[in-house]
């Protein structure tokens, strides 16, 4: 899933990604899921604002 506004190489990406969602997240600073993985987050977590995230795969 790519982020809105987040979703290319020109914009800023997102951070400080929060996982709502009842599945784990895996986040990545390349749209379309691709690249390296940056941290996996699991059902309601969080990661530091540090984290900078284009697209998130939920397993």
């Amino acid at each position: 899933m790519n982020l809105p506004g987040a979703h290319t190489d020109e914009p800023t990406p997102a951070y400080d990604p929060k996982n709502p969602a009842d599945a784990t997240a895996t986040a990545f600073l390349r749209a379309g899921c691709e690249g390296d993985t940056f941290r996996t987050l699991d059902p309601g977590a969080g990661a530091s604002d540090r984290l900078l995230v284009r697209s998130v795969l939920f397993s």
